[in-house]
């Protein structure tokens, strides 16, 4: 007894502090994220007393960061007193990321931004956002021309106030939306904006040599970018590793061969409900070891576009960006997701007569490319595409006309848009805005920037 005295209690005691510690650790992430948040309230608020603008941008990826990386970069030379903040929902880092000369202690998750008041600016490229934010200007940029029929659904684009349409094929995209949802479009203002993510490739900043040298590729030979989309119905996972495999085995050949996977795939969050539950980057990295394949990792697909003499895709609106350099494209041919598409009540665009077949969703330029049920059949279209570049050239420019405003001139539209919004300098329309940029070169067309690449 006298020895279960003694040591009654050290370990009464000890209990003690072990229920205290579970309770600390219980409490300390929400303890931490409130310290956070006051912290940028009081960053928020000197901006506001200095007389800057306090904005934040919104990425549900990475992937996102190069359609506001050239904003950015635009609005710290037309407003040098801007204050940016960064809502990432992705978690770990990303070079461009850095890029933006945010501050990472400005970097967190959307969640965590929400209580925080005080932004005079919202901007996004997730047109597809869960949140509704509470501050003004609520301003969508878009991350894709339309390839999928998701890019204007009711329920999200009630949550903005701005959108910033990338060109013709977008706006009329949205005038078709706006015939349907009266209600919704009347909340919005639009601008004829254009891709700041194209911006470079529109000015024909991008060296081939340079970007397939860093690859570890002869710029002599020709090369072949493959660009899938996500999801059920798509190339990969129709194909799985045989699509990557017959890719490896025309690299064999001396034909050089990159990977560009889609930003979602590259999520670890995404595997199982986008990417049948595979990690497609480490097969790839297996795949693509002893041949003149690559995979190009998390990047912008802009330099890769740049280098590449054809491409091969799904349904990924990255075909139409491809078009603007006038080169030939390779459709895996998706059955299955096009049904979905077309298919009643669907979340896709309900409010177009045929959006499988329609340009401004999940056509994405398929009449002006060769399209592909079978792997040994797009290994033929490769080649065929190779030795006849120019085929099908006149289709490819009719589509690239429709693709942009603003040419190369995007980044510095929107961020003059932009400070106009918060400035109060806006128009009041209530409706559609031209913002273009001055002179001819500026134009708001894409004509001149297919002649020019």
């Amino acid at each position: 007894m006298a020895d279960q005295s003694i040591w009654a209690k050290p370990w009464g005691t000890l209990q003690r502090w072990r229920r205290l510690a579970a309770r600390w650790r219980t409490f300390y992430p929400a303890l931490k994220v409130n310290l956070w948040q006051m912290r940028m309230v009081r960053q928020v608020r000197k901006a506001q007393r200095q007389g800057n603008i306090p904005v934040l941008f919104y990425l549900s990826i990475w992937g996102h960061c190069p359609f506001i990386l050239p904003i950015v970069q635009e609005l710290r030379k037309q407003a040098p007193g801007i204050d940016l903040y960064l809502a990432i929902d992705e978690p770990g880092g990303h070079p461009d990321g850095d890029r933006l000369g945010i501050s990472r202690d400005r970097w967190r998750s959307l969640r965590d931004y929400l209580p925080i008041r005080g932004f005079q600016m919202f901007v996004t490229p997730n047109n597809n956002m869960e949140y509704w934010p509470q501050w003004p200007r609520k301003v969508c940029i878009f991350h894709s021309q339309p390839a999928k029929g998701v890019n204007f659904q009711d329920r999200y684009l009630r949550r903005f106030d701005v959108l910033f349409l990338l060109g013709p094929l977008v706006r009329s995209a949205y005038e078709a939306f706006a015939r349907q949802y009266p209600e919704t479009a009347a909340q919005l203002r639009t601008f004829d904006v254009g891709y700041p993510k194209l911006d470079a490739l529109a000015r024909g900043d991008y060296s081939r040599q340079t970007i397939l040298a860093g690859l570890g590729l002869d710029p002599a030979k020709p090369t072949v970018l493959f660009a899938p989309s996500f999801g059920r119905g798509t190339s990969l996972r129709v194909f799985g590793e045989s699509l990557l495999q017959a890719l490896n085995d025309l690299a064999a050949t001396g034909i050089n061969v990159v990977v560009k996977l889609h930003p979602v795939m590259h999520n670890p969050q995404c595997f199982a409900f986008h990417c049948g539950g595979k990690n497609w980057p480490e097969i790839l990295d297996a795949c693509a070891s002893a041949t003149c394949m690559r995979g190009a990792g998390n990047v912008d697909l802009s330099p890769l576009l740049a280098a590449s003499d054809v491409m091969v895709t799904d349904v990924s609106s990255a075909a139409l960006d491809f078009m603007l350099l006038d080169r030939p494209v390779v459709y895996i041919d998706c059955p299955e997701f096009l049904a979905m598409v077309d298919q009643p009540g669907t979340h896709y665009s309900h409010y177009l007569e045929a959006p499988a077949r329609d340009l401004r969703v999940a056509d994405v330029g398929r009449s002006a490319g060769l399209v592909v049920s079978g792997l040994e059949e797009m290994a033929s279209a490769i080649r065929r595409s190779l030795d006849h570049p120019g085929e099908f050239s006149a289709a490819r420019r009719k589509i690239a006309e429709q693709l942009l405003f603003n040419p190369g001139h995007a980044a510095e539209v929107a961020a003059r848009t932009l400070l106009e919004l918060v400035g109060g300098q806006e128009t009041g329309d209530g409706g559609r805005r031209q913002a273009t940029t001055e002179g001819a070169e500026g134009g708001r067309r894409t004509r001149s920037v297919v002649s020019r690449l």
